[in-house]
């Protein structure tokens, strides 16, 4: 192409050129078509669609504050395209992405303003709850996805979009770097337009992140009600598998083992190439630790490792191992496991608790100088004052054992202080 700058068709054959690397995976070379039609050739009606791909290429690269200057350049050049409300959401994403959730929410409620009668509107709705969840205001994120739910699924159309927040909506203040006037508007009475209908997509999210929510304010029997309804409804959802696990951790908290394991054993067997099988695999063998039943949870738990040998999991499923081991009270085993994980040395957390374990197996299996070494190894590395108090207080119970009432001593004062 380039040995004839005078084709008429060059602008299209770079374009198609560039999709065609974006398609196959290839940004970083797409980008340079998409740069070569908007720096000699910044008037053509392709320059338009080339400046919002370049914003997708550097997307793609995950250099995010180059996408970012993309989209901004693309929604300053053509703030009457029929695309600038995708290019704002696409900022507050990556805005949101980078944890910048004031910038995020600044956007979102842009888009619900300016562009309130498009799909655009509701996508950025259930952002804006989605940053809020980000920050750990859970029960605000809430309130946002419940008035959603009631205005699009329950047919109150006039019903206030986000009640709870309040909504910038000065049209002229786009929410660019370029536009300092724009956090100074407030209005929290914005509609949606009366003939917006909700995308499927987004109606899907909607429930799951409603149920997400309560599940994260620790209201689980009002998640399990959401999140049950969710995993019979929808099908080929890509968050079912979330949905699905999220359902039996809630059954977990509230001690409902039983219900937990079933659900754990039928998500493994619905998603087996889900990114959350290893947690499916190591709930599994908690649920059926708690429920007493040592050998099924060994057996489950060491499924787990078989498969999940080098994952962030790993030293977690055989932790539980070591647990189920120390409840059978088989304290040899018990005691080689979490002297695996100690000298492993991954995690330091993991480590600690592993020395700690360590002693509990040894003290009960009435070695308690060694047992002291482990709690000693534990308490030169922990700084969490709740876990050095009670592993102090193991330290001391250790040496009552030994008949040394002066360490013993020693070591409780640190658990209750010097006048004991």
């Amino acid at each position: 192409m380039i040995k004839y700058p005078e084709y008429e068709g060059i602008v299209r054959a770079y374009y198609e050129l560039g999709n065609f690397y974006l398609a196959s995976n290839l940004p970083s070379i797409a980008l340079q078509e998409f740069k070569t039609i908007i720096a000699n050739y910044p008037e053509h009606p392709l320059a338009r669609e080339s400046m919002l791909n370049e914003g997708k290429s550097y997307e793609m690269l995950d250099d995010i504050e180059n996408a970012k200057i993309g989209y901004l350049r693309y929604v300053e050049n053509y703030p009457h395209s029929n695309e600038v409300d995708d290019a704002y959401l696409k900022l507050g994403d990556l805005w949101r992405k980078q944890e910048n959730y004031e910038k995020a929410m600044e956007i979102y409620k842009y888009i619900m303003e300016e562009y309130h009668d498009r799909d655009t509107a509701a996508f950025a709705n259930i952002r804006l709850g989605n940053a809020y969840a980000g920050t750990g205001d859970f029960t605000t994120a809430l309130q946002i996805f419940l008035s959603m739910k009631e205005k699009f699924l329950n047919g109150s159309r006039n019903s206030k979009l986000a009640e709870s927040t309040p909504v910038d909506n000065t049209a002229e203040n786009q929410p660019t770097e370029h536009n300092p006037n724009l956090e100074n508007s407030k209005d929290d009475s914005i509609l949606m337009s009366e003939s917006l209908v909700l995308p499927e997509k987004v109606r899907c999210e909607l429930e799951y992140q409603i149920g997400n929510c309560y599940y994260l304010l620790g209201k689980y029997d009002e998640a399990i009600k959401v999140l049950r309804n969710f995993g019979l409804y929808e099908e080929k959802n890509e968050m079912l598998d979330d949905a699905y696990y999220k359902l039996a951790d809630c059954f977990f908290k509230t001690e409902d083992y039983l219900t937990a394991f079933q659900l754990y054993k039928n998500a493994l067997m619905e998603f087996p190439d889900s990114t959350l099988s290893s947690h499916g695999f190591l709930y599994s063998g908690k649920s059926l630790r708690k429920m007493k039943m040592l050998d099924n949870a060994i057996e489950d738990l060491k499924k787990g490792l078989s498969i999940f040998k080098g994952g962030i999991y790993a030293d977690s499923l055989k932790f539980e191992i070591g647990l189920c081991y120390l409840d059978d009270e088989n304290y040899k085993r018990a005691l080689d496991v979490f002297e695996e994980i100690a000298e492993g040395k991954r995690d330091k957390n993991m480590v600690i608790n592993a020395n700690i374990y360590a002693g509990i197996s040894l003290a009960r299996d009435k070695q308690q100088e060694k047992a002291i070494e482990h709690y000693r190894k534990a308490l030169k590395d922990d700084s969490q004052e709740k876990r050095t108090v009670w592993v102090s207080k193991l330290v001391g119970d250790s040496y009552a054992e030994l008949g040394s009432l002066d360490e013993a001593v020693k070591a409780y004062q640190l658990v209750r202080g010097p006048d004991l």
